[in-house]
Protein backbone atom coordinates (compact mmCIF):
# COMPACT_ATOMS: atom_id res chain seq x y z
CA UNK A 1 0.00 0.00 0.00
CA UNK A 2 1.22 3.49 -0.82
CA UNK A 3 1.32 6.28 1.76
CA UNK A 4 -1.69 8.56 1.59
CA UNK A 5 -0.51 10.94 4.29
CA UNK A 6 2.89 11.56 5.87
CA UNK A 7 3.90 13.72 8.81
CA UNK A 8 7.49 14.91 8.98
CA UNK A 9 8.79 16.43 12.23
CA UNK A 10 5.45 18.11 13.02
CA UNK A 11 5.49 20.27 16.16
CA UNK A 12 2.93 22.67 17.56
CA UNK A 13 3.04 25.43 20.17
CA UNK A 14 0.29 27.41 21.88
CA UNK A 15 2.25 30.53 22.71
CA UNK A 16 5.35 29.29 24.51
CA UNK A 17 3.79 25.96 25.44
CA UNK A 18 4.74 22.96 23.30
CA UNK A 19 1.79 20.62 22.74
CA UNK A 20 3.29 18.33 20.07
CA UNK A 21 6.95 17.65 19.42
CA UNK A 22 8.59 16.13 16.33
CA UNK A 23 5.74 13.86 15.19
CA UNK A 24 6.79 11.51 12.39
CA UNK A 25 4.59 8.79 10.91
CA UNK A 26 2.78 7.87 7.72
CA UNK A 27 -0.62 6.35 6.98
CA UNK A 28 -1.12 4.03 4.03
CA UNK A 29 -4.06 4.13 1.65
CA UNK A 30 -6.88 2.11 3.25
CA UNK A 31 -5.22 1.85 6.67
CA UNK A 32 -6.96 2.33 10.02
CA UNK A 33 -4.65 4.15 12.46
CA UNK A 34 -5.54 5.04 16.05
CA UNK A 35 -3.87 7.91 17.89
CA UNK A 36 -3.77 6.78 21.52
CA UNK A 37 -2.66 8.71 24.57
CA UNK A 38 -3.70 10.23 27.89
CA UNK A 39 -5.87 13.34 28.15
CA UNK A 40 -3.99 16.52 27.28
CA UNK A 41 -1.26 14.82 25.24
CA UNK A 42 -2.16 16.63 22.01
CA UNK A 43 -4.26 13.97 20.25
CA UNK A 44 -7.02 16.38 19.21
CA UNK A 45 -4.47 19.04 18.31
CA UNK A 46 -2.81 16.55 15.98
CA UNK A 47 -6.15 15.69 14.38
CA UNK A 48 -6.97 19.39 13.94
CA UNK A 49 -3.62 19.85 12.19
CA UNK A 50 -4.38 16.93 9.89
CA UNK A 51 -7.81 18.41 9.16
CA UNK A 52 -6.30 21.79 8.31
CA UNK A 53 -7.99 23.56 11.22
CA UNK A 54 -4.58 24.33 12.78
CA UNK A 55 -1.22 25.08 11.20
CA UNK A 56 1.80 23.25 12.61
CA UNK A 57 4.45 25.49 14.16
CA UNK A 58 7.08 23.48 12.30
CA UNK A 59 7.32 20.37 10.18
CA UNK A 60 5.45 19.22 7.12
CA UNK A 61 2.35 17.23 6.20
CA UNK A 62 2.37 15.57 2.79
CA UNK A 63 -0.95 14.46 1.32
CA UNK A 64 -1.21 12.52 -1.91
CA UNK A 65 -4.35 10.95 -3.38
CA UNK A 66 -4.59 7.72 -5.33
CA UNK A 67 -4.18 9.67 -8.57
CA UNK A 68 -1.17 11.56 -7.17
CA UNK A 69 -3.11 14.82 -6.92
CA UNK A 70 -2.93 16.82 -3.70
CA UNK A 71 -6.09 15.99 -1.79
CA UNK A 72 -6.34 19.26 0.17
CA UNK A 73 -9.98 19.36 1.17
CA UNK A 74 -10.50 15.64 0.42
CA UNK A 75 -10.63 15.02 4.17
CA UNK A 76 -13.74 14.79 6.34
CA UNK A 77 -14.00 14.90 10.13
CA UNK A 78 -16.36 13.21 12.61
CA UNK A 79 -16.26 14.74 16.10
CA UNK A 80 -17.41 13.46 19.50
CA UNK A 81 -20.70 15.31 19.05
CA UNK A 82 -22.53 14.74 15.78
CA UNK A 83 -22.97 18.49 15.03
CA UNK A 84 -25.90 17.85 12.70
CA UNK A 85 -27.96 20.75 11.40
CA UNK A 86 -31.07 20.55 13.63
CA UNK A 87 -33.30 22.30 11.09
CA UNK A 88 -32.50 19.76 8.34
CA UNK A 89 -33.82 16.22 7.96
CA UNK A 90 -31.49 13.25 8.01
CA UNK A 91 -31.58 13.17 4.19
CA UNK A 92 -30.70 16.85 3.91
CA UNK A 93 -27.92 16.52 6.50
CA UNK A 94 -26.27 13.64 4.65
CA UNK A 95 -26.57 15.29 1.24
CA UNK A 96 -25.31 18.67 2.47
CA UNK A 97 -21.78 18.35 1.11
CA UNK A 98 -23.03 16.96 -2.18
CA UNK A 99 -25.47 19.85 -2.57
CA UNK A 100 -22.70 22.37 -1.85
CA UNK A 101 -20.57 20.61 -4.46
CA UNK A 102 -23.34 20.99 -7.01
CA UNK A 103 -24.15 17.32 -7.57
CA UNK A 104 -27.41 16.60 -9.40
CA UNK A 105 -30.45 15.76 -7.25
CA UNK A 106 -30.69 12.25 -8.67
CA UNK A 107 -27.04 11.59 -7.78
CA UNK A 108 -27.49 13.05 -4.29
CA UNK A 109 -30.59 11.03 -3.56
CA UNK A 110 -28.97 7.76 -4.65
CA UNK A 111 -25.85 8.43 -2.59
CA UNK A 112 -27.88 9.32 0.53
CA UNK A 113 -29.94 6.13 0.31
CA UNK A 114 -26.79 4.05 -0.24
CA UNK A 115 -25.10 5.50 2.84
CA UNK A 116 -28.14 5.33 5.10
CA UNK A 117 -28.39 1.65 4.24
CA UNK A 118 -24.67 1.24 4.98
CA UNK A 119 -24.99 2.77 8.46
CA UNK A 120 -28.22 0.92 9.23
CA UNK A 121 -30.57 3.90 9.06
CA UNK A 122 -32.78 3.12 6.08
CA UNK A 123 -36.23 4.57 6.62
CA UNK A 124 -35.28 7.51 8.85
CA UNK A 125 -34.36 9.96 6.08
CA UNK A 126 -37.32 12.26 6.80
CA UNK A 127 -36.67 12.50 10.55
CA UNK A 128 -34.91 15.42 12.25
CA UNK A 129 -31.86 15.05 14.53
CA UNK A 130 -33.91 15.72 17.69
CA UNK A 131 -35.98 12.62 16.88
CA UNK A 132 -32.90 10.37 16.87
CA UNK A 133 -30.89 8.72 19.65
CA UNK A 134 -27.26 9.71 20.20
CA UNK A 135 -26.01 6.63 18.38
CA UNK A 136 -28.29 7.27 15.41
CA UNK A 137 -27.12 10.88 15.23
CA UNK A 138 -23.51 9.72 15.15
CA UNK A 139 -24.31 7.29 12.32
CA UNK A 140 -25.83 10.18 10.37
CA UNK A 141 -22.64 12.18 10.99
CA UNK A 142 -20.56 9.30 9.63
CA UNK A 143 -22.80 9.01 6.57
CA UNK A 144 -22.52 12.77 5.97
CA UNK A 145 -18.72 12.57 6.19
CA UNK A 146 -18.62 9.64 3.77
CA UNK A 147 -21.02 11.20 1.25
CA UNK A 148 -18.42 13.13 -0.83
CA UNK A 149 -16.18 10.00 -0.87
CA UNK A 150 -13.19 11.58 0.91
CA UNK A 151 -9.76 9.99 0.75
CA UNK A 152 -9.29 10.31 4.52
CA UNK A 153 -11.78 10.14 7.39
CA UNK A 154 -10.64 11.75 10.66
CA UNK A 155 -12.51 10.75 13.82
CA UNK A 156 -12.00 12.52 17.15
CA UNK A 157 -13.33 10.24 19.92
CA UNK A 158 -16.61 9.88 18.01
CA UNK A 159 -18.10 7.38 20.47
CA UNK A 160 -16.90 9.09 23.65
CA UNK A 161 -20.32 10.52 24.55
CA UNK A 162 -22.16 7.19 24.12
CA UNK A 163 -22.97 4.66 26.84
CA UNK A 164 -20.85 1.50 27.00
CA UNK A 165 -23.30 -0.81 25.20
CA UNK A 166 -23.93 1.61 22.36
CA UNK A 167 -20.23 2.36 22.08
CA UNK A 168 -19.49 -1.34 21.54
CA UNK A 169 -22.16 -1.53 18.85
CA UNK A 170 -20.80 1.55 17.08
CA UNK A 171 -17.26 0.15 17.17
CA UNK A 172 -18.45 -3.04 15.47
CA UNK A 173 -20.40 -1.05 12.90
CA UNK A 174 -17.40 1.16 12.14
CA UNK A 175 -15.32 -1.97 11.42
CA UNK A 176 -18.01 -3.09 8.96
CA UNK A 177 -18.21 0.34 7.33
CA UNK A 178 -14.45 0.41 6.90
CA UNK A 179 -14.52 -3.11 5.38
CA UNK A 180 -17.15 -2.04 2.83
CA UNK A 181 -15.69 1.37 1.92
CA UNK A 182 -11.97 0.71 2.28
CA UNK A 183 -11.55 4.20 3.72
CA UNK A 184 -8.35 5.47 5.27
CA UNK A 185 -9.27 6.32 8.87
CA UNK A 186 -7.31 8.17 11.55
CA UNK A 187 -9.11 7.75 14.86
CA UNK A 188 -8.29 9.56 18.13
CA UNK A 189 -9.04 7.77 21.40
CA UNK A 190 -7.81 7.44 24.98
CA UNK A 191 -9.53 4.03 25.27
CA UNK A 192 -6.92 1.25 24.91
CA UNK A 193 -9.46 -1.51 24.27
CA UNK A 194 -11.14 0.57 21.56
CA UNK A 195 -7.82 1.13 19.81
CA UNK A 196 -7.02 -2.60 19.77
CA UNK A 197 -10.49 -3.52 18.50
CA UNK A 198 -10.30 -1.05 15.61
CA UNK A 199 -6.79 -0.28 14.43
CA UNK A 200 -4.26 -1.78 12.05
CA UNK A 201 -1.65 0.36 13.82
CA UNK A 202 -1.69 2.39 17.02
CA UNK A 203 0.40 5.54 17.43
CA UNK A 204 1.05 5.88 21.17
CA UNK A 205 1.74 9.42 22.38
CA UNK A 206 3.46 10.45 25.59
CA UNK A 207 2.03 12.92 28.08
CA UNK A 208 2.33 16.57 27.06
CA UNK A 209 4.14 17.64 25.08
CA UNK A 210 2.94 14.79 22.88
CA UNK A 211 5.70 12.76 21.29
CA UNK A 212 5.53 9.34 19.68
CA UNK A 213 6.47 6.75 22.27
CA UNK A 214 5.84 3.75 20.02
CA UNK A 215 3.90 2.69 16.94
CA UNK A 216 2.28 -0.72 17.43
CA UNK A 217 0.98 -2.95 14.62
CA UNK A 218 -2.01 -5.06 15.69
CA UNK A 219 -1.96 -8.32 13.73
CA UNK A 220 -5.39 -9.62 14.73
CA UNK A 221 -8.03 -10.46 12.13
CA UNK A 222 -11.40 -8.68 12.10
CA UNK A 223 -13.93 -8.95 13.59
CA UNK A 224 -12.12 -8.76 16.93
CA UNK A 225 -13.79 -9.94 20.09
CA UNK A 226 -13.05 -8.96 23.67
CA UNK A 227 -11.05 -12.12 24.34
CA UNK A 228 -7.58 -13.11 25.53
CA UNK A 229 -5.97 -12.15 22.21
CA UNK A 230 -7.28 -8.59 22.43
CA UNK A 231 -6.47 -8.24 26.12
CA UNK A 232 -2.89 -9.42 25.56
CA UNK A 233 -2.50 -6.37 23.28
CA UNK A 234 -4.26 -4.18 25.82
CA UNK A 235 -1.82 -5.29 28.52
CA UNK A 236 1.16 -4.46 26.27
CA UNK A 237 -0.21 -0.98 25.55
CA UNK A 238 -0.95 -0.34 29.22
CA UNK A 239 2.76 -0.71 29.90
CA UNK A 240 3.44 2.18 27.49
CA UNK A 241 0.98 4.65 29.01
Amino acid sequence: MSDLIRLKSVSHYYGNQCTLREIDFSVADGEFVCILGPSGCGKSTLLNILAGFLTPSSGQIILSARNDDVVGHDIKVVMQNAHLFPWLTVHRNVEFGLRMRGDAKETRDARVMELLHLVGLSGVESKYPAQLSGGMQQRVAIARALAPDPSILLMDEPFGALDAQLRRRMQAELVQIRAVTGKTIIFVTHDIVESVLLADRIVVLTTAPGQIKKIVSVDLEHPRERNRGVYDWVFELEQLL
